[in-house]
């Protein structure tokens, strides 16, 4: 929108930029305020739309700057979602707009949150809206099954006990409204049982009815720190870090947000050691010894901080204000502040298997470099970026007799169809045949290489550099101890 009211243009765009050519030290500064709307017109917007049971779709095709910082609180305020397109001619906008409007909505949503005395929620995550009156009560105007919320906990007086008789516990009720097809509500039995729906009036083809789960559950009290890490899941603590990444950057800005992930990471192998380690690891960290950042001894870990890197390695946490660099960074926070922790997970740190041939697949993970590709020794991997799939041919098997692409009922064909048919959306694939065309696509997948442009993070000179960085924290964090 160019014209008349909430009209928006470049204008923004290129003050800031030349404000970073006269000051280059108000970079990050500069890139945090883009990511913030101009004005609170369209946040308005939503709400309003969202007051009478409105939710606004928002997609957007990219080629230049589009300030969708103001934009996007028209989808978010509202339940809606945003689709961001950076080049036109790869756009699934119309695949994304039919799965989105074929798929199950909720409607005129409302959470409640009950814990038992012992704690009690304390922050929430996600495009929720609280009650004005009421604690623990959240107002979504629509929501799809994949869309995800989080909340922070505190303890409450003395805080949990060993005890097995009273453990503490957690209800979550949730109430929504659905259209359902009269032949689907005949299917199951039309007046509703015991399940918490309510009968509702038809309307043309459907039946539109109120319905309310609730979810109650008991918890586990872990004896020590080690049995809380082997509890953890490390797709929904790096899920519940990114939100609150998100929010530290908004409002401290982007250096501070970078600076704060890095430091979470630090702590947290550092407990880990001293807890696994004891005294010993700690005289071995003051002298420069070894240090287990990887959680090997705790599996339920391992991935963290390979999907902290990546957190620190993406656009969201770039100072970039050139181009489309600012639409990019808020698409991320839409998405981040949505998805389930393991879709996430993938968006923050690919993931690339091995495939001996189309048919078979050979390893289901690899690291992301180069010399990992070739130690592997395979013909095809496949990276999936969750935005973007790609697939590679080594040269060797490009010069041979294995057909590429691989024909479309193959086994691996399959396998990317149905990651695909499972995204929010659908993901861009391309096929890139190692010494014909052009590697692009998939080295800019291989996080763990050093950035080809070095902009100063402390990921950017690839992985090893990045736990090197790491390691020598931790050090100096329990010799300050």
């Amino acid at each position: 929108p160019d014209l008349g009211r909430g009209s928006l243009g470049l204008e923004r765009q290129m003050e800031t930029a030349a404000r970073v050519g006269s000051h280059p030290e108000e970079a990050s500064d500069v890139a945090t305020d883009l990511m913030c709307p101009a004005d609170g017109f369209y946040r308005q917007l939503g709400e309003r739309a969202a007051a009478y049971g409105i939710s606004c779709d928002l997609l957007a095709v990219g080629g230049r700057y589009l300030d969708l910082a103001s934009l996007e609180p028209l989808a978010s305020s509202s339940g809606g979602h945003l689709f961001y397109y950076p080049l036109p001619g790869a756009a699934n906008a119309p695949q994304d707009l039919f799965r989105h409007l074929s798929a199950d909505r909720a409607l005129a949503c409302s959470l409640r949150v009950r814990t038992s005395p012992e704690f009690k929620a304390s922050r929430h995550y996600g495009h929720l809206v609280p009650h004005d009156k009421y604690d623990n009560l959240y107002y979504m105007t629509a929501c799809d099954a994949s869309d995800t919320y989080a909340f922070d906990f505190e303890f409450q007086g003395g805080g949990f006990t060993q005890g097995p008789d009273c453990p503490p516990a957690i209800q979550i009720a949730f109430q929504y409204t659905k259209l359902v097809p009269l032949e689907a509500a005949a299917a199951e039995g039309g007046a509703p049982g015991g399940g918490g729906e309510r009968p509702g009036e038809a309307l043309g083809s459907h039946r539109v009815e109120r319905r309310l789960r609730i979810i109650t559950k008991q918890l586990a009290v872990a004896v020590d720190q080690v049995d809380c890490y082997e509890s953890a899941d490390a797709a929904a603590v790096a899920a519940l870090l990114t939100h609150k990444v998100i929010n530290a950057s908004l409002q401290a800005g982007l250096a501070e947000g970078r600076s704060l992930t890095h430091d979470w990471l630090v702590i947290l192998i550092s407990h880990f050691n001293l807890q696994t380690g004891g005294a010993d690891f700690e005289a071995a960290a003051q002298t420069g010894g070894p240090v287990e950042w990887g959680f090997e001894k705790c599996p339920a870990l391992h991935a963290l901080p390979r999907t902290v890197y990546g957190l620190l390695r993406s656009q969201l946490l770039r100072d970039d204000i050139a181009g489309d660099a600012p639409d990019q960074r808020t698409y991320l926070v839409h998405l981040l502040r949505r998805l389930p922790p393991h879709d996430a997970e993938r968006l923050l740190y690919p993931q690339m298997e091995s495939w001996a041939s189309a048919e078979k697949r050979a390893l289901p993970r690899h690291g992301l470099s180069r010399a990992a590709v070739a130690a592997a020794g395979h013909p095809l991997f496949l990276v999936d970026g969750f935005l973007s799939l790609a697939v590679y041919c080594s040269p060797s098997a490009s010069r041979g007799d294995l057909p590429f692409p691989p024909p479309q009922r193959s086994a691996m064909r399959e396998h990317i169809n149905a990651l695909k048919a499972g995204r929010l959306v659908a993901p861009e694939v391309q096929f890139v045949r190692g010494g014909v065309d052009d590697p692009a696509p998939f080295e800019a997948l291989l996080l763990e290489e050093p950035k080809p442009v070095f902009m100063g993070g402390v990921a950017d000179k690839g992985f090893g550099p990045f736990i090197d960085t790491v390691v020598q924290g931790v050090r100096q964090y329990v010799t300050d101890m």
